[in-house]
Formats: structure tokens, C-alpha cells, sequence
């Protein structure tokens, strides 16, 4: 949400880039594209190869970087970012925001999930979140209020869509107040996509974490109901849905009031991606959510509850 549309760099304004860090030469560069334009580049320079992201102006973007360097200094797996000769986080150039990333191999690459894959997930989503709990971060941007008013603000004025993306945004306006978790729940610096695309494993264990752009101060419930829709692969996969709770549990334990509203966050995080795919015109994201959707109305409360009390007896 805080990337830009895209500003076509020649290779002279990658070298003008490179000027500002202490990387190396450039010696190839590769575009990578969202729709028309070139959004990212990845390089290769003197020194190896790094991850070149734009960025429109926003308030949380800085916010996020030194956050990201936080948890790189209590040694989170999270992508290494680059700052500039100078020190800084970010660089602008000709009205756009970059930052310098580290280049990981495979990042698109499409991975299995496992049980021990979610039980790291788990794990490190709640090691997130504690790291998170006490640091001074009180700005909210990706919240259930945020979704809810793209939902209201373009509800109404959507028209001539596919019928089966209409469906899909009809039962969302239907069911997203049931959604919204009591004010009494603990907040805590959230990624808010912790999810398959930005998590990158060597074997089982969690080797990188992708994205951290737009990390906000939300209830730590909704972040863990996000990162449940992994578990939706043509099927709600009850025993990696388990797992996911079992690692996280491991790390942070549940409170009852929380677990009494996993369903509730578990649907937040199904309509949040289903409404960020759609008003995001990302067909292909679009089609793999509005999917997701469908499977999660077949597992309605009472069947969720039921099944997922099998999985999490123990705790």
C-alpha cells in the first residue's frame, strides 16, 4: 500500500543511486514490473547482488525502516536493509522514496506448508510480537477500521464487476462488524501480512521474512488471524491451522478472551485479504482470495470451533 506506481530508472539513475550507498559498482540490473511500469530492480554491483524497492511518500515508511532495524539488531530473520553513506534508512531520488535490500535467492518460488513449517511460522509471529509490545510505536494504519472504511467508502460505488466478485463483497459487508475484536485486547507491532509470499524457509526453518512497509500498532489477535489463512489450500487445513496456534501459543500464550475470538480474527484476516486483492486489481491475488473465501464459508463457527478444539486440546 505504500509503494508507488512505478518510476522507470534508466541504468544511469541506478548508478546515480548507488552513489549514496557502499555497495559496489553497478554491473546488471533486472526490472520487475507491477503492471505497466517498473516498480523494483534487482542488481547485481561489484560487491553481489541487492534488491532495489520504490516507495511513494508516506508518514509510516520511515517508522517501518527503523523498526525493521530494530529487529535485525535482536537478530529477527528479517531481510536486511541497507542504509545509505550518509546513514540514513531511505534515500530520495527524484521524488520517490528507495531502500537497499538484501537480495534473496527465490523469494517468488511457491513452498509447501508443513506441520513443522507451521509450527515456525507460529513461533515467529509471537517472537514478533513480543519484541514488538513494548516499543514506542503508537501510529495504527492496517486496521479493522481501515478495511472497514474501503469497504464502506467503495461498496456502494462498485458496479460492472464480475458476479463472482460481487458475491464475495456482499458477504463481507454482511458479516465485517462481527468481525471488530473488544478494545480489550493486547496491541502490539503487527506486520500485518505475515503471510506464505513474504516468508522465505531453508528446509523448515525460517530463513527470511519479507515486507515490512507497513507495519502497524494493532491487537496481536488480528495480526495471528491473518497469518491463519495459510492454512486454506483448497481446503482448511485443520492440522497446519493447529500448528500455527501451537507455535505461537509456544512462544506467547493465548489468552482465553483471545482464544474465544480466534474465529472472529480468523475472518478478519480472510475479508482483509479478499478486500486488499480486489481493490488492488491484482487479478490472479484476486481469484486465489475470493477461493479462500468460498472455503472459509464452509467452515462456519460452530464447525471451526469444533475442529479446532481437536487440534489444540492440549494447551
Amino acid at each position: 500500500m505504500s509503494e508507488t506506481k512505478g518510476l522507470a530508472l534508466k541504468n544511469e539513475d541506478i548508478r546515480n543511486i548507488l552513489r549514496s550507498y557502499n555497495i559496489g559498482n553497478l554491473e546488471d540490473v533486472k526490472e520487475l514490473k507491477r503492471g505497466a511500469a517498473p516498480v523494483h530492480y534487482q542488481i547485481k554491483t561489484t560487491t553481489g547482488r541487492y534488491f532495489l524497492k520504490q516507495y511513494q511518500e508516506g508518514r509510516y515508511l520511515n517508522e517501518s525502516f527503523i523498526f525493521l532495524k530494530f529487529l535485525l539488531r535482536h537478530n529477527y530473520p528479517s531481510v536486511r536493509l541497507f542504509d545509505t553513506s550518509l546513514g540514513e534508512a531511505s534515500l530520495r531520488y527524484h521524488n520517490h522514496v528507495f531502500g537497499m535490500f538484501e537480495y534473496i535467492a527465490n523469494s517468488n518460488k511457491e513452498w509447501k506448508i508443513t506441520s513443522a513449517r507451521a509450527l515456525e511460522i507460529g513461533k515467529y509471529l509471537a517472537k514478533l510480537h513480543i519484541l514488538g509490545f513494548s516499543y514506542p510505536y503508537e501510529d495504527v494504519y492496517v486496521n479493522y477500521d481501515y478495511f472497514n472504511h474501503l469497504l464502506i467508502e467503495r461498496y456502494s460505488k462498485t458496479t460492472n464487476i464480475p458476479k463472482e466478485i460481487q458475491k464475495a463483497l456482499d458477504f463481507i459487508h454482511e458479516r465485517m462488524a462481527d468481525t471488530k475484536l473488544p478494545a480489550d485486547m493486547p496491541k502490539s507491532i503487527c506486520h500485518v501480512e505475515f503471510l506464505k509470499r513474504h516468508l522465505i524457509f531453508d528446509g523448515n526453518k525460517l530463513h527470511k521474512i519479507l515486507d515490512w512497509d507497513i507495519i502497524s500498532k494493532d491487537y496481536m489477535l488480528n495480526d495471528l488471524g491473518t497469518t491463519m489463512t495459510i492454512a486454506i489450500d483448497r481446503t482448511l487445513n485443520y492440522k497446519v491451522l493447529g500448528k500455527i496456534l501451537d507455535g505461537y501459543n509456544s512462544e506467547r500464550p493465548l489468552s482465553n478472551l483471545e482464544i474465544r475470538y480466534l474465529y472472529e480474527a480468523f475472518s478478519f484476516g480472510v475479508f482483509k485479504n479478499t478486500l486488499w486483492a480486489i481493490y488492488g486489481e491484482n487479478p490472479t491475488w484476486s481469484n486465489r482470495q475470493i477461493n479462500n473465501l468460498i472455503i472459509f464459508m464452509q467452515n462456519k463457527k460452530d464447525k471451526f470451533d469444533m475442529r479446532l478444539s481437536e487440534q489444540i486440546h492440549n494447551w
